[in-house]
């Protein structure tokens, strides 16, 4: 049995028909990117959340209008820095890799949530770490616990790329819509 010569040498037989090296090349790329940014920008965030969120002392525990703004204040801190993240990694990826939207949608989602699981993790560590070391005193008091209250704010980061990958298809295809509109215009009127 005789196989036909392959015309494109990029093509490999193994993969999807019309699936290229140099694609699968592309789309490995923009998942490692997602993921190394990810990694690097979560764990520098987490120390940025846990640096910036106040903490109130335990002597004021007992008010507890005191402890929900300090919980709600360490959320909006880290939503605010998982949606900055989330803006730039997403930009990033697409700038990119443009052509490969679903393979920037994927890397992007992926980046999200180990990017937002490591800035969680690297503040709530490094708040465990500051209390062996007593470094969570103020005036001899204890403060509160550095935590998130609402689990939902870990998907600002995922949530934020998806909605950019859209706007972004949604800009291409209407780009594409106008540019068939005109291009069927001036053909109809020669």
């Amino acid at each position: 049995m005789t196989f036909p010569a392959q015309s494109d040498p990029g093509h490999d037989p193994a993969l999807l028909p019309g699936f290229h090296r140099d694609k699968l090349r592309d789309v490995r790329a923009v998942l490692i990117a997602g993921v190394v940014t990810a990694i690097v920008s979560g764990l520098g965030l987490g120390v940025v959340w846990w640096e910036v969120c106040p903490r109130l002392p335990n002597a004021l525990a007992a008010e507890q209008i005191a402890i929900t703004n300090q919980y709600l204040t360490a959320d909006i801190a880290f939503a605010g820095l998982a949606l900055l993240a989330g803006v730039a990694v997403t930009i990033g990826l697409v700038v990119m890799r443009r052509e490969h939207l679903m393979a920037t949608l994927v890397a992007s989602v992926l980046a999200g949530f180990v990017g937002s699981l490591l800035i969680w993790q690297v503040g709530i560590r490094l708040e465990s770490f500051a209390r062996q070391v007593h470094l969570g005193i103020v005036n001899g008091v204890p403060t509160q616990d550095l935590t998130l209250t609402l689990p939902a704010v870990l998907l600002v980061w995922p949530i934020v790329a998806c909605a950019i990958i859209a706007g972004v298809t949604f800009a291409d295809w209407l780009v594409q819509v106008r540019a068939e509109s005109s291009a069927h215009r001036s053909a109809h009127f020669r």
